[in-house]
């Protein structure tokens, strides 16, 4: 299964649309439409995943750990490692994993 979501940096200068290929509670890969040369490693980002299972958007903050550009479609994926700044974010990602089966 996976998951749409929104990517964008901290201050809301961009958004983008993406989809979680792989999520566990250290880091999720996303994947990306297009190629952003703001998603690079090291930046932070904020990932707001929408579930089935919560009433408001998710919202885990992180850094791109690692960036693969596909060729000749334009569509990349990126690893964020998260930074949980608080428990009831982590708490509530370990819920959504148990809720969820992801392939």
């Amino acid at each position: 299964m996976s998951l749409s979501v929104r990517l964008r940096d901290e201050g809301r200068r961009w958004v983008e649309d993406a989809t979680i290929r792989d999520l566990g509670l250290g880091g999720a890969c996303v994947e990306l439409a297009e190629d952003d040369p703001s998603v690079r490693p090291g930046v932070p980002l904020v990932l707001e995943v929408n579930t089935p299972s919560l009433w408001d958007p998710l919202v885990l903050r992180g850094r791109v750990a690692w960036v693969r550009r596909r060729q000749g479609d334009g569509v990349i994926r990126a690893g964020l490692r998260f930074e949980h700044p608080d428990q009831g974010g982590l708490f509530a990602l370990f819920q959504l994993l148990g809720a969820q089966s992801f392939e």
